[in-house]
């Protein structure tokens, strides 16, 4: 996507979440935003599909279509509050603390909660991340692991903010020199705990493996920003 449409979807994001549009305006129609922002109807056409996706507006055909602000859910949510990590440049050591005091909370919610149908997905993604041979793959299931306990939370606020939260930690944690093999086998051996409570339904079991797993995680990061500033 171009980088200008990039800057369109910005810009209506910001006023759809500072409430300058309001769920169920009509937004401006393409040959016209394309004017007021002095780009291309293509661009336009980028942009609105982005924040489509992304759960900020809805499109309607017809004789009264047109693109409109979405009510907010879920999925704005969470892509509310990772463009607004991403932007504010938002300290990574404060978003580690956050999942400290949140994901322990999940694990405990999920070992009450849970159904067979996450049980399969994360005893799947576990597997993953102990027979992976390549870091991306590792990284990426490690990120849907934790995002499938938020969602055994059956808790909608607390899978949002994680969603939000989990994208801008991977920035700093992708980096080799963060985040070696030790940490990564240290990681499968700190899930299997989690995994084992969750699938037990032992709550407290879960929150205090998770609190272990998250304390040692944000350690890490406190560490790794203060050699790589």
């Amino acid at each position: 996507m171009s980088t200008a449409a990039e800057e369109l979807a910005r810009d209506l994001r910001r006023r759809i979440m500072v409430g300058a549009l309001k769920p169920g305006d009509a937004l401006a129609g393409e040959r016209e935003l394309a004017s007021e922002m002095s780009v291309s109807r293509t661009t336009v056409r980028a942009a609105m599909s982005l924040l489509a996706a992304e759960g900020f507006v809805t499109r309607k055909v017809g004789r009264h279509g047109g693109t409109f602000v979405r009510r907010p859910g879920a999925d704005t949510v969470a892509a509310s509050l990772r463009h607004a990590v991403a932007s504010d440049g938002l300290p990574d050591v404060d978003l580690a603390e956050a999942r400290l005091r949140l994901e322990p909370v999940c694990a405990e919610l999920a070992a009450a909660r849970r159904g067979s149908e996450h049980i399969d997905v994360l005893n799947s993604l576990q597997n993953e991340m102990a027979t992976s041979l390549h870091r991306s793959h590792f990284l990426a299931a490690n990120a849907k692991f934790h995002l499938e306990i938020a969602r055994a939370s059956r808790n909608t606020v607390f899978f949002s903010i994680l969603s939000g939260l989990l994208h801008p930690i991977r920035d700093l944690t992708d980096n080799k020199e963060v985040v070696q093999q030790d940490h990564l086998r240290e990681t499968v051996r700190a899930h299997e705990g989690v995994l084992r409570a969750i699938v037990n339904g032992d709550p407290v079991g879960a929150r205090d493996a998770m609190h272990k797993h998250m304390s040692a995680h944000a350690s890490l990061v406190t560490r790794a920003r203060s050699e790589h500033p």
